[in-house]
């Protein structure tokens, strides 16, 4: 039987430092290979009471009435150093993560502490060599969950690009959104499994694991169960959860000004073997085996009595 395993504890480690002092509240970080950057995003401004879109103008699409609100996302290299500013129409006071697939970025505007939003909203951006400050398109996804609101704080992305949300109240469970969701209508999330509580943010480590963070934690869960099989403590506090350019090690954001960005090593998922389970034992010879020795040994008998009869008869 598998022994339990406990949280390992590891130092975490500077990393770098965001070189802008707007950046103060980080709630979500991913990487970016084909630009060797990390993305970085905090909660935007609330939109005036006037820019609402209604479920037939859904902001991003191209029918749709754009709000006179922007939002901005942050591009930043190893040293922390802004290489790139990009700003899309579109409110995002409950930012709470973000996530990349195929050269495009998710903003997930997903936090519902009151549990009074009827839909969340994320922002598609696409990304070609980017760099400097400038204004680019956003389509927006809007979703809702089949059991009423909740609030969220981890996007995740599976590596087929399908969109899922880890939510912590009123339930902590994970929801898929279809694999194309539509920008032109409200998305229908399905339940996928219960969570441990208290997740702020998450990413899929290969088709089989993913890691999440709390409070204290880093949680490596396998997805066909969706249970844990490995644990990290973080001594930084914070929310937001990435993986390396070089995908060695785990980045997390810490609280406060100047933002600053720490490593974190990934939780090992070995399984530690109790050492009362016994050896194997060698594998035993078939049935088949014996039957196909005793047949062999039978018909060298039988052609070593020919042999002899056709020995007499020759004299």
């Amino acid at each position: 039987m598998a022994a339990p395993f406990a949280a390992v504890a590891w130092a975490d480690t500077p990393a770098f430092t965001v070189q802008d002092p707007a950046i103060v509240d980080v709630t979500g970080l991913t990487r970016d290979p084909a630009n060797n950057l990390y993305w970085l995003v905090q909660p935007g401004e609330e939109p005036p009471p006037e820019a609402t879109a209604t479920p037939e103008q859904t902001w991003g699409s191209p029918t749709a009435e754009v709000p006179d609100v922007t939002s901005t996302v942050y591009g930043v290299d190893e040293t922390g150093a802004v290489q790139a500013r990009l700003t899309f129409a579109g409110a995002t006071p409950n930012a709470a993560s973000l996530g990349f697939f195929s050269d495009s970025l998710y903003i997930a505007d997903i936090a519902d502490p009151g549990l009074d939003r009827d839909a969340v909203t994320v922002y598609g951006l696409p990304l070609t060599a980017v760099s400097g400050d400038r204004e680019v398109p956003a389509t927006a996804f809007e979703f809702s969950y089949p059991d009423g609101p909740h609030d969220a704080a981890a996007l995740l992305i599976r590596p087929d690009g399908q969109l899922l949300f880890a939510t912590t109240a009123p339930v902590a469970r994970l929801y898929a959104a279809p694999l194309n969701p539509s920008p032109d209508t409200v998305n229908r999330l399905e339940v996928v499994a219960n969570l441990p509580d208290g997740i702020t943010d998450g990413l899929y480590l290969s088709d089989d694991l993913i890691a999440v963070r709390t409070a204290a934690e880093i949680l490596v869960l396998e997805t066909g169960t969706y249970t844990v099989v490995a644990t990290g403590a973080v001594e930084t506090a914070g929310e937001a959860l990435a993986l390396s350019l070089d995908g060695t090690t785990l980045l997390t954001a810490a609280d406060g000004a100047p933002a600053a960005i720490v490593a974190v090593d990934i939780p090992l998922t070995e399984t530690v073997v109790d050492a009362e389970e016994p050896e194997p034992s060698p594998m035993p010879v078939s049935n088949v085996d014996r039957q196909g020795t005793l047949v062999m040994l039978v018909a060298a008998c039988f052609m070593a009595v020919i042999a002899g009869v056709l020995a007499f008869l020759r004299r």
